[in-house]
């Protein structure tokens, strides 16, 4: 479910709705799809409105979620309200 959520919401962030491109754990955000801080920052904007959740100011670095499967277990944790992080 938070998954496909996520998938859908970086598709929407740059501009990929409707194409066939894979999205895994192992997904690096920079290198496989381009990202840039800038997406990520309007990602995160996107994700706390449909997860109703609100990332600590501490996580706002995008090289802590640059792989796909860092950020879903991040989500996953805040969603389920018991995140356990050590930086």
């Amino acid at each position: 479910m938070i998954k496909d959520k996520l998938i859908i919401l970086i598709k929407e962030t740059i501009n990929l709705e409707g194409e066939d491109i894979a999205i895994d754990e192992s997904t690096n955000l920079t290198n496989d799809l381009n990202f840039s801080s800038l997406d990520f920052i309007k990602l995160v904007v996107k994700i706390e409105n449909e997860f109703n959740i609100e990332f600590d100011d501490d996580f706002l670095d995008f090289n802590k979620f640059n792989v796909f499967g860092n950020l879903e277990i991040y989500i996953g944790t805040l969603v389920e309200g018991d995140w356990l992080y050590e930086s």
